[in-house]
């Protein structure tokens, strides 16, 4: 038998509003994601790895990306950042 413990996301995962689009180009090091995913390539970050974003705006309300590399995260969606390990059984 395995112990299970009941939470929430608020007790394993951070959320903030992301910010205005950086400057974009084609080249950039890093994705920036807006609410319906990946928008464009930039030399700025305001995320680190493993970052799940939420779209927060538009039709792409409530879309989920995962970000496996430091990225940016526009003010259309929210950023959510582990701050507990779980794992997950079946």
């Amino acid at each position: 038998m395995t112990n299970r413990k009941e939470t929430t996301l608020g007790d394993i995962a951070e959320f903030s509003n992301g910010r205005s689009s950086p400057e974009r180009y084609n080249s950039g090091k890093y994705e920036v994601f807006g609410s319906n995913g990946i928008i464009g390539l930039s030399d700025e970050i305001n995320s680190d790895e493993n970052t799940i974003i939420i779209g927060r705006v538009g039709s792409y309300c409530g879309s989920l990306y995962f970000s496996k590399n430091k990225c940016w995260v526009t003010d259309n969606a929210i950023k959510a950042t582990m701050i507990l390990s779980i794992y997950i059984t079946y």
